[in-house]
């Protein structure tokens, strides 16, 4: 289904856990997709996906990123502290989160921030790039009111929080 999926559409198509697994081991099928594919895994799932150990992953993300995004004709969101986020020829890493944000749902806030800005910004990598960094901010906001472990529901709940402090900013 999920093949079938990003070989019919022509519309960006989010793919994360459970869309990238259906890849796992078979990540050069994600090149014949007609849609414009932004994957956002963490480590453990882009290992799966690429087959390769995940301290090798860590040690060399920012060139892996980059290769795979180019290679694959994807933005790639590779999720960890300092999240990298590449189109092949860019490359963004992220200094905003908090080891906090490291609970189940997370990433499903961040896809859809990513999806919300990707409606707005055609520009795909940079929707997913200040994707990842309002996403980093609103955990950091909803940190300092509520401490360590935070949920998905708390990261949500900041995002207008993060937008403002953004703003406040410029």
């Amino acid at each position: 289904l999920i093949s079938d999926i990003v070989n019919s559409i022509e519309m960006p198509v989010i793919l994360d856990a459970s869309g990238l697994a259906s890849f796992a081991g078979r990540y050069k099928d994600l090149q014949k997709a007609s849609a414009k594919l932004i994957l956002t895994p963490h480590i453990g799932e882009f290992s799966k996906l690429i087959n390769r150990p995940a301290p090798f992953i860590m040690e060399n993300s920012q060139s892996i990123a980059k290769e795979f995004a180019m290679k694959n004709n994807a933005i790639l969101v590779l999720k960890k502290h300092n999240t990298a986020v590449s189109d092949g020829a860019n490359l963004y890493i992220n200094q905003s989160g908090t080891p906090a944000m490291a609970s189940a749902g997370s990433g499903d806030v961040l896809s859809g921030i990513i999806g919300a800005l990707s409606a707005i910004d055609k520009d795909l990598f940079e929707a997913a790039s200040f994707a990842v960094f309002i996403h980093g901010l609103a955990g950091e906001i909803a940190e300092e009111e509520k401490g360590n472990g935070l949920t998905a529901t708390d990261l949500i709940e900041n995002i207008p929080s993060a937008f403002a402090k953004l703003k406040a900013l410029c």
